[in-house]
């Protein structure tokens, strides 16, 4: 009886494991919010963001910061920012989609203008 016990208990412990290891799986992927905006590479990537659109728009931005952001791990990484940027006098929130590749070069997907 005992041993019974054991063998159903360990059983049990083996199930809950696998559940709680196909539950992290199925997290893989999403995006989660960046810890450190202020850390220099982050930064980097805001002032690459708005730089790309400048030159793509023939605009001409100033980059300040990166205010916030998500990060979301694929074959390579996407990074999700809130970027502040002045448009001639002006301080504005802007949404940019930058992706780096698995060698390391930059993309910028996607910059618009955030509405209040």
């Amino acid at each position: 009886m005992a041993k019974s016990l054991f063998l159903v208990a360990s059983l049990l412990v083996l199930l809950a494991a696998a559940v709680s290891g196909a539950r992290r799986e199925a997290l893989a992927g999403g995006y989660e919010a960046i810890k450190n905006v202020n850390d220099p590479y982050i930064q980097s990537l805001g002032k690459f963001a708005v730089e790309e659109h400048n030159r793509k728009a023939k605009d001409d931005l100033k980059f300040e910061k990166v205010k916030s952001g998500l990060v979301q791990i694929v074959d390579g990484t996407n990074y999700s920012l809130q970027v502040q940027a002045i448009d001639g006098t002006v301080s504005r929130l802007y949404s940019a989609a930058v992706y780096k590749d698995l060698k390391g070069n930059l993309k910028l997907n996607q910059f618009f203008a955030m509405t209040n």
